[in-house]
């Protein structure tokens, strides 16, 4: 199982934010601003906010306590930028996996991790990963709840999110006693050499590695983020969800890869900043 300790940071240092409340910083200060734009969906910071407050309610009524994992395998959609803000905001750790894995993997990390939460689309690109990770982990006999995203018919052991997200919760239930150097995010490695392994970062290591490209970068709120990489790696996790809160500018999401119709989006919503794989780099910019 994944356990973290927090750093002993000297006496004399101040108290450094999480990554929940940053979140809840650039609700207040810039509830108006678009956060997410995925396709026709478009969420301001207070709807983003609103909408993690709420499935964060959610996690915690089905068992997650501050630290527990909770593994969300989606695409690049505005669902799963919100998961992972209830994540932090439950006080627990967001494990993101790709939808390319299968049972062979997945069985490995929820047999290291074993999350107490996994949320998964009904269907995507023809394979059924709720029913499937249902599957794998009554197998396993793990007790983790399923959440189901874009449910379109009944799937058994799967709660779909549509009910949980229809009554909003508020947010003061909700402040686990999690600081900046414990563990937010646990993400695995591709195993190409040997075993998987996971990588732990903090609220802390998450924020500086935005800030250090806000910086660089000269990124502020004019700004627009294009993310065609995934979500479930750092790259997309980094800078489609952690960087646009932090500078309080929107995430511009992209679904399936495509170097016209990712050329399109651009000119379409403006962006201005990416970061992405060179050859991802490389075919937009012949497009």
């Amino acid at each position: 199982m994944l356990t973290a300790t927090r750093p002993h940071a000297p006496a004399s240092d101040a108290p450094l934010p999480t990554l929940a409340e940053r979140l809840r910083e650039a609700a207040a200060r810039h509830p108006d601003v678009e956060a997410v734009v995925d396709g026709q969906r478009r969420l301001t910071f207070r709807e983003l906010e609103g909408l993690a407050e709420t499935f964060a309610a959610a996690l915690q009524d089905r068992g997650v306590h501050a630290g527990d994992v909770v593994l969300v395998q989606l695409p690049n959609w505005w669902e799963t930028v919100v998961a992972t803000w209830a994540t932090w905001l439950a006080g627990g750790v967001i494990l993101p996996v790709v939808p390319i894995y299968r049972a062979h993997e997945l069985a490995f990390i929820i047999e290291q991790v074993r999350p107490s939460v996994v949320v998964a689309p009904q269907t995507y690109r023809g394979y059924e990963h709720a029913a499937r990770l249902r599957e794998l982990l009554s197998a396993g006999r793990h007790e983790a709840r399923v959440i189901g995203i874009r449910m379109e018919s009944d799937v058994a052991g799967v709660d779909p999110v549509e009910p949980l997200l229809a009554s909003p919760r508020r947010a003061e239930s909700l402040d686990p006693a999690i600081g900046s150097g414990d563990t937010a995010l646990v993400l695995y490695t591709s195993g190409t050499t040997s075993a998987p392994k996971g990588a732990l970062h903090s609220h802390r290591t998450l924020l500086a590695e935005s800030a250090s490209i806000r910086e660089l970068c000269r990124l502020d709120g004019s700004d627009r983020v294009f993310m065609p990489s995934p979500l479930s790696h750092i790259t997309g996790l980094s800078y489609a969800v952690v960087l646009p809160t932090d500078v309080a500018c929107p995430a511009v999401l992209l679904d399936r890869w495509d170097p016209e119709a990712a050329a399109d989006l651009v000119e379409r919503e403006g962006c201005t900043f990416t970061v992405s794989a060179t050859p991802v780099l490389r075919v937009l910019t012949d497009a």
